[in-house]
């Protein structure tokens, strides 16, 4: 938990860092922290109930895997510098998502 608690820390921190060099205003800047919290707020409920009904191992590993292929994304297009303030929002959102889904596991009744 120190580790992930970390790592989510130092995305939060890389996140505002790099829209706020992209030239994101600061209305853009304020709505990342809805953006980020928005995904616990919609997906906690249903996070629950797919925790009693399907192995919580699966949904730990899902979410995680989701991380992957949107951080491989945000890279590459850094690189050829095609990265866009709305692209770092919605990959926060879908960030947040995955983190919602594999939290929630953890804090079931089983």
């Amino acid at each position: 938990m120190v580790v992930s608690g970390s790592c989510i820390g130092a995305h939060n921190t890389a996140v505002y860092w790099a829209l706020h060099a992209l030239g994101g205003s600061t209305v853009l800047i304020s709505l990342m922290a809805t953006v980020s919290a928005l995904p616990y707020t919609l997906f906690t409920l249903p996070a629950g109930a797919l925790a009693d009904m399907v192995d919580r191992k699966k949904i730990l590993l899902s979410g995680s895997t989701l991380a992957c292929p949107i951080a491989i994304a945000l890279a590459l297009l850094w690189m050829r510098i095609c990265l866009i303030p709305y692209t770092i929002l919605a990959s926060a959102f879908l960030f947040s998502a995955g983190f919602a889904f594999g939290s929630r596991p953890l804090f079931g009744h089983r």
